[in-house]
């Protein structure tokens, strides 16, 4: 399996103009959705934007919605993505998502 992942990275071109290539991997488990918004926020204010400039990003459960969310922008617009995806989780109710799935949830 090793050797399988490593082939894969050696056949990937990094993306970045410094030679790094750098992956944003998110994970999953609800309320670390709004967790990682919150780290994602601190990067983008403190760090150099090519430091967060992302060239893949992939999460599972909630990290793959995020990880859609801020995809759907260029790269480059990493700061935009993650004030819009922060409005998301602070202008919409937890209980609202709840509603689409009644009785699985509670």
């Amino acid at each position: 399996m090793m050797k399988l992942v490593t082939a894969l990275f050696a056949s990937v071109k990094a993306l970045s103009e410094d030679g790094k290539c750098r992956v944003l991997v998110l994970r999953g488990g609800g309320v670390h959705g709004a967790f990682e918004v919150g780290a994602l926020k601190a990067m983008v204010e403190k760090l150099d934007p090519k430091e967060y400039a992302y060239d893949y990003v992939s999460g599972i459960s909630i990290g793959a919605l995020n990880g859609a969310f801020i995809s759907t922008y260029k790269k480059g617009d990493e700061a935009l993505a993650v004030k819009k995806l922060e409005e998301f989780f602070l202008n919409n109710d937890f209980m609202d998502y709840l509603d689409v799935w009644p009785g699985i949830w509670y």
